[in-house]
């Protein structure tokens, strides 16, 4: 690519000019006369005006002034000038065809033909140098000038009196022999581009007409808008009289232009050999097209091949012309379509891709860079891992407020990699996240938005330039990265105490088998600070558990482990949420509520508290230690262990009657905090106390009652088969286990054998037998929790009949109860012995019967016999 460069036309006049040409037609005809003294004359003549001088031209000096033709007069002979004539923007009007025509001593004179002469001279000719050496019919008379506008303006603007007067003028236009009828005219190439091929778009140049052409002729292709604007060579001829222009000759360009005959299609380029003849039907259909990606200026060399109608005389007019090429940027383009990254690893490096290409980099006109803005300041760009070593790649950077933007110089690096530039441009985001800055900071800037712009300038431009608004190009893609902040996770866990006798649980073994000592003794510690700083003492544990679960706490890379310098240290910690009294849920087994403190000093322990005692400031410093949990981790980077510590110090209540193995559960949520102060989720640590139960240990003794020993019932003691008396005082069976609070044991009314009913006491203590309404027998509780028996026979009892002491059989059922209401039932078995008739005296009587008249004889006397407790029928 090349810039703008000189002229975009030429004009050139050929041969002499006859005195007697009329120049065009006139549509108006003046005549003017000369001024008085003091007088202007201001005359506006429009082309195909016929002006007549009715004055001597001898008394006029011509001056041009700017666009003006002025003629000057000295009425009084003082050497100044005292009036004028001022034929307005004739310089103008003079240019083309049709230019108005002067009427000088009889003489019609094209106003063309008289400015030509006249810049002549105010170029420093002479009269006589201007009308040639041996002017005449061969004389040489004519001169080559440019035909620019602006630049006629130029050299006539502030120019005084010609050196001569009206008259000396038209003398030197005359030659030596006067004027003959040649082919002459003028010519004029230019260079266009119509406002009507410039589309109008967004950030797009001005749409007007250019007196040149762009490069690949695309005004707006730094914008993206590849629409063309073709250029025109654009061909006038003015001719000397009734001259035609009858064919164009065009040679070759040496910058590898493309020449278009006949339209601006693909069609109508032509292709060679040069040069080429332009026939009139295609004079208005003449384009050329810079080479590929160039605003080198386009030099054209061209001859107009003209005659006059008149008297056959043909005449060549060769015209040297540039053409301006301005220089438009090329838009680079996106080869890939962004996607957002969300969800990013924090510290993970951070890779933007960017494909894009730059189309014209192989003449160095222009410059590339790419620009990255609102990237977070804590980024660090990675040059090197990004484009590889030396790979020429420069940048500056631009920090504002919490972003900074990088430009990088990818000029080098576009040449080398044939225009494209495809690399993932990488960044070390360090600790940074949407949500916090390096050091930890919050931040509410969110996800970084990135701008990825790529940037083309024009440089090293060749020439004069068209347009400054296509000089640079600019394109851009957007992409969004989230980097979520890791913040540690926690998870739900779980430990189980169980208030049986022994060590029930794995976590209760744990504390005693020495495999976890350092970890118990920890949480021993621990539990024993927090109470001595609550002012608190605790019984002993009814029972104690440790647990250790893997995976529980995940810091990520912020744990204690974390060597970036910019967070600030000690922040990592452990903790239960903050409780002040909440309820437990859990109740002792007296019924007692038991509420949840935090302990002041170690957030990491609660306090399970029965009646807790507040100050006034609402701080607990007394109260019943019911419970203790403490927790601990070492909360490295990445995974940890969760360590909990339980101990229960009183009985729990368990609703569930029928279990003894019920379960009831404390929840205690926790949390962790790393290195940069966030905090993870919220999990619970489940602390589960099982049930234990009431039990009954062995069986009951058997009791043993023997109706002899019926008070008041007169027993023969010592009968057939008599049992001696056992166990009519004793305990049941029992054990209430953790649950004492409240613990029961009772007697039922169930389990009576036939003919007999029991009789129950309304609190269970006293058990009445009863036979055909009589009370045979009791047993009796001395309280409600003891388990004391004793039995007692109240009378005999009838036996079922035989020879010997037989006995019945009796079971008292009972029901143990422990203080959350679980129950067992136990049995005490009862065997009352039979009292039998004994005789007290043996006494020998003999009778003899053979004495006696009859078949029978009455001996009268009394047999001693003792029925017992039974009496006797």
């Amino acid at each position: 690519m090349s810039d703008g460069v000189t002229r975009a036309n030429s004009e050139i006049i050929a041969g002499e000019e006859g005195l007697d040409l009329l120049v065009g037609q006139a549509s108006t005809n003046v005549e003017i006369t000369a001024p008085i003294s003091g007088e202007t004359k201001t005359i506006t003549l429009a082309k195909g005006d016929v002006a007549t001088l009715s004055f001597d031209a001898t008394a006029a000096t011509p001056v041009l002034e700017g666009n003006d033709f002025v003629l000057t007069f000295d009425s009084n002979g003082d050497g100044s000038a005292d009036s004028r004539i001022v034929f307005q923007n004739l310089v103008e009007e003079a240019q083309g065809d049709n230019a108005p025509v002067l009427v000088i001593g009889g003489v019609e004179l094209s106003a063309g033909l008289l400015i030509g002469q006249a810049q002549a001279l105010a170029e420093g000719e002479t009269l006589e140098t201007a009308a040639g050496a041996g002017a005449g019919p061969q004389g040489g008379g004519g001169s080559v000038y440019s035909d620019d506008f602006g630049d006629i303006l130029d050299g006539l603007s502030g120019q005084s009196g010609l050196q001569g007067t009206l008259a000396d003028l038209i003398a030197a236009l005359a030659g030596g022999d006067g004027f003959s009828d040649t082919a002459a005219g003028i010519f004029t190439v230019e260079f266009l581009t119509l406002g009507t091929q410039v589309d109008s778009v967004n950030g797009g140049i001005e749409a007007r007409d250019y007196d040149g052409g762009f490069e690949d002729w695309a005004p707006n292709q730094h914008v993206g808008e590849d629409g063309a604007a073709p250029m025109q060579v654009a061909f006038d001829f003015a001719p000397e009289d009734n001259e035609t222009l009858d064919s164009i000759v065009i040679q070759e360009s040496s910058e590898n232009a493309v020449l278009y005959i006949g339209g601006f299609e693909d069609s109508n380029i032509f292709n060679g050999p040069f040069p080429v003849t332009i026939t009139p039907d295609n004079f208005d259909q003449i384009y050329i097209k810079p080479d590929v990606n160039s605003d080198v200026d386009i030099t054209l060399d061209v001859t107009a091949n003209i005659s006059d109608p008149d008297t056959g005389e043909v005449a060549t007019i060769p015209v040297t012309v540039v053409a301006v090429i301005d220089a438009a940027a090329d838009q680079a383009v996106f080869n890939n379509d962004l996607s957002d990254q969300s969800g990013l690893d924090e510290e993970a490096l951070v890779e933007i891709p960017v494909n894009i290409t730059f189309d014209d980099f192989l003449d160095g006109s222009e410059t590339q860079e790419i620009v990255i803005s609102g990237i977070p300041a804590d980024w660090v760009l990675n040059i090197d891992g990004t484009f590889g070593p030396n790979s020429g790649v420069t940048y500056t950077e631009n920090t504002s407020g919490n972003f900074v933007t990088y430009t990088l110089n990818v000029t080098s690096y576009v040449t080398t990699s044939n225009g494209t530039v495809d690399v993932n441009v990488t960044f070390d985001p360090k600790d940074w996240t949407s949500q916090r800055l390096d050091d930890g900071t919050e931040h509410k800037d969110g996800a970084a938005e990135i701008i990825i712009t790529a940037n083309t300038n024009e440089t090293n431009q060749s020439g004069e330039d068209l347009s400054a608004e296509n000089d640079a190009s600019t394109i851009s893609q957007k992409l969004t990265i989230d980097i979520a902040e890791d913040g540690p996770t926690v998870k739900n866990t779980a430990i189980a105490l169980d208030e049986t006798d022994g060590l029930q649980t794995n976590a209760e073994k744990r504390v005693e088998n020495g495999n976890h000592t350092a970890r118990v003794d920890a949480g021993q510690a621990d539990v024993d600070a927090a109470l001595t700083a609550a002012g608190l003492t605790a019984g002993k544990p009814v029972s104690s558990g440790y647990r250790k679960v893997n995976n529980r706490i995940d810091m990520e890379s912020d744990g204690t482990t974390d060597a970036n310098p910019a967070d600030v240290d000690g922040q990592e910690s452990i903790q239960f949420t903050a409780y002040n009294g909440q309820d437990s849920g859990l109740n002792t087994t007296a019924g007692d509520n038991i509420y949840l403190f935090s302990s002041t000093t170690n957030p990491a322990v609660v306090f399970g508290i029965v009646d807790p005692v507040l100050d006034k400031g609402g701080n607990l410093i007394g109260g019943t230690v019911a419970l203790t949990a403490t927790i601990d981790s070492d909360l490295v980077n990445e995974n940890n262990t969760l360590h909990m510590y339980v101990e229960q110090y009183e009985s729990l209540e368990h609703p569930n009657e029928n279990s003894h193995d019920e379960t009831i559960r404390l929840n205690l949520n926790y949390f962790v905090t790393d290195d940069e102060g966030d905090k993870s989720n919220i999990a619970r640590v489940q602390v589960q106390f099982r049930d234990d139960g009431p039990t009954i240990e062995s069986d009951n003794a058997a009791v043993v009652i023997d109706d002899d020993d019926v008070l008041g019932a007169d027993g023969n003691p010592d009968g057939v088969g008599d049992d001696a008396p056992e166990n009519v005082t004793g305990t049941l069976s029992h054990n209430y286990g953790a649950d004492e609070e409240g613990a029961t044991t009772l007697l039922l009314d169930t389990g009576a054998p036939e003919g007999f009913t029991y009789s129950l006491n309304d609190d269970g203590t006293v058990l009445t037998v009863k036979q055909g309404g009589v009370n045979v027998m009791s047993i009796t509780l001395d309280d409600t929790s003891s388990g004391n028996y004793t039995v007692t026979q109240l009378n005999p009892i009838k036996h079922p009949e035989g020879s010997d002491e037989n006995n019945v059989e009796f079971v008292f059922n009972y029901r143990v109860t422990d203080g959350d209401k679980d129950t067992v039932d136990g049995t005490l078995a009862v065997s009352v012995d039979d009292d039998t008739p004994v005789v007290i005296d043996d006494i020998s009587n003999t009778t003899d019967e053979s004495k006696l008249p009859g078949d029978w004889s009455i001996a009268k006397g009394n047999i001693a016999a003792d029925f017992g407790a039974d009496g006797g029928e």
